[in-house]
């Protein structure tokens, strides 16, 4: 996708944009950027990711672990992007 925006700054530090010709007011100045994105960047990711967690023997208290690494890895390799994965707390998220 090819495309053209104008950014709007003034002199206080504002900017905004738009995608038309803008008519600029007293303190404003107008940059147009020229802007090219390749169509893939706006597909979804068709990435299928199969999971099996076993059944969990009686008595044991362990959890299922999940070798992120790759994960990651798969998902890099199938879109081609880089991941990048964090982790926060329950509470923190609980919060939100």
């Amino acid at each position: 996708m090819k495309t053209r925006i104008y950014v709007i700054m003034n002199e206080n530090g504002t900017i905004h944009t738009r995608k038309t010709l803008p008519s600029l007011t007293v303190g404003e100045v107008s940059l147009g950027l020229d802007i090219e994105i390749p169509n893939g960047y706006f597909k979804r990711p068709r990435l299928l990711v199969q999971l099996t967690i076993p059944d969990k023997p009686s008595g044991i208290n362990e959890e299922p672990v999940i070798d992120l690494a790759h994960v990651k890895e798969a998902i890099e390799t199938s879109s081609g992007m880089e991941v990048k994965i964090s982790f926060a707390n329950r509470e923190e998220d609980d919060a939100r």
